[in-house]
């Protein structure tokens, strides 16, 4: 292989590795959208629950109002144990996507330099 062609596969390979990490990058965002859609419903039922027991409540239905806040306070502790694995998920999701810049911009630096390096020797002929 020439110097030329062994900078050239140099290059694609920076720049298939940058691909995969915003391609990688994209879909753990996805991920994490639907997670928070899927949180968003968790509440919108949890409302209407509460509703239910705001109307029993001015009913005056005293047992089966305390039989659904037991059921509103496992279904809130269920939520609230799926928040916290959300926001570790989100924390974890941060820290790849963190990464993933700091990869890109070493790799764009790499790829600056390598052009610079391209020129010189190109100058020198």
């Amino acid at each position: 292989m020439t110097q030329h062609e062994n900078q050239q596969a140099i290059l694609s390979n920076f720049v298939l590795e940058m691909c995969e990490g915003v391609d990688r990058l994209m879909r753990d965002q996805a991920e994490l959208k639907v997670h928070l859609n899927e949180i968003l419903n968790e509440n919108r039922r949890l409302d209407i629950e509460l509703a239910k027991c705001r109307s029993i409540l001015v009913s005056g239905d005293y047992q089966e109002l305390k039989h659904r806040l037991q059921l509103s306070n496992k279904a809130l502790d269920a939520s609230k144990k799926q928040v916290d694995e959300l926001i570790k998920e989100r924390n974890s999701l941060k820290t790849m996507h963190d990464l993933s810049k700091q990869t890109i911009e070493t790799m764009e630096m790499d790829l600056k330099n390598y052009r610079v390096q391209l020129k010189m020797s190109g100058d020198d002929q």
